[in-house]
């Protein structure tokens, strides 16, 4: 059996397991922010991300922003990864 390590920042974002699935399905945008220099990382809706800023139109999209430590020492980014995958059939984060 696999151990995972998580850190306090995504064990708050995912503590309700069901909530954070719920979320990440009702998003358009799924940023990654990066816990300890709040750079975002697109995880997905990079389409809907072109065609937003390509038409300039208004169009409102639902953004979520999910606290993620992308240090090694940490199974955030693979979890993250994995929801995403799960719930919304494919990840953009490279």
């Amino acid at each position: 059996m696999e151990t995972y390590c998580f850190s306090p920042e995504f064990t708050k974002a995912i503590d309700d397991l069901d909530a954070a699935r719920e979320s990440i399905g009702a998003a358009d945008l799924i940023f990654g922010v990066d816990a300890a220099t709040g750079k975002e990382s697109l995880f997905y809706g990079i389409a809907t991300l072109k065609r937003v800023v390509r038409r300039d139109t208004g169009e409102q999209a639902r953004v979520l922003r999910v606290p993620v430590n992308f240090s090694l020492q940490f199974d955030d980014l693979e979890c993250l990864i994995a929801m995403v995958r799960d719930v919304k059939g494919a990840c953009c984060y490279e």
